[in-house]
């Protein structure tokens, strides 16, 4: 019984492990932001159809303090740290960039 529960802690990490790409994209200033939304749209379809998960192309302007704390969020994820997280088995951890089960933290979209 310890091998098949250790099998199948294997499984789970191996599932949750993942590839995280940055990439860094240049325009000249004359480019508006719908072109930019739409040329990212169209990386985030190839992304998506590679397995990449979750994916965000978000067009909006950060001009304030709130919408720049927003920004920092959706780029870092939102941490988590609570004790009934500790051991939890997720059934859609698709909003979920990290999770660690033993510590009982995890950084959400």
């Amino acid at each position: 019984m310890k091998n098949l529960l250790t099998m199948r802690e294997r499984s789970r990490i191996l599932s949750r492990m993942g590839l995280t790409y940055h990439f860094e994209f240049k325009a000249p200033a004359t480019t508006t932001a719908g072109e930019l939304e739409t040329f990212l749209r169209r990386v985030e379809e190839k992304a998506k159809a590679m397995g990449f998960r979750p994916t965000l192309v978000l067009n909006a302007v950060f001009d304030s303090t709130e919408r720049k704390q927003f920004a920092r969020r959706l780029t870092t994820g939102l941490p988590v740290e609570d004790a009934r997280l500790k051991g939890a088995d997720l059934p859609d951890d698709s909003r979920v960039w990290h999770l660690e089960t033993a510590n009982g933290f995890t950084r959400d979209l």
